[in-house]
């Protein structure tokens, strides 16, 4: 499970380290596959299990359905995948830096099953937005658990 947010420093080849409990999260995995969000400014990220998971999904809908198609060409059409080198960090290819507008340092958000990488002023910018919805939505994790997904106690 990826949890926490963490900034860690790209080098001037582009290379920067996954954190590593993000690392123990891929569970020995040799890298992993990141994406531009078609959500906004950011990237997405995860290992074998999530891209697993969206094709099983993305299997699901009728072949050349629209949605199928635009999902699938945003997720698997924009991945690249990153391999670790020797001390777990990954090279950021530009085009995946100029979309999330990364300098000199990258922010990796836990999301569960995924992480998001953002430059860290535009998740800053961002941060009100999100605390916002989830306060608004935060009922909806009640009704998780009472449909049976689990609970606290």
């Amino acid at each position: 499970m990826f949890v926490s947010t963490i900034a860690n420093a790209i080098d001037l080849k582009g290379r920067v380290s996954v954190p590593a409990g993000f690392r123990a999260a891929l569970k020995g995995a040799e890298g992993i596959y990141c994406w531009p969000s078609f959500e906004g400014p950011f990237l997405e990220a995860g290992g074998d299990a999530l891209m697993r998971h969206y094709a099983e999904s993305l299997a699901l809908l009728p072949p050349f359905d629209p949605t199928r198609e635009a999902l699938s060409a945003a997720i698997f059409g924009g991945a690249s995948f990153l391999a670790f080198d020797q001390t777990g960090r990954v090279g950021l290819p530009e085009e995946l830096r100029a979309h999330a507008g990364l300098g000199d340092k990258a922010l990796f958000v836990g999301m569960i099953e995924r992480f998001q990488i953002w430059a860290p002023g535009a998740y800053a910018e961002r941060r009100p937005d999100i605390l916002a919805r989830a306060n608004r939505d935060k009922h909806l994790l009640g009704a998780a658990n009472r449909s049976g997904m689990g609970g606290a106690g």
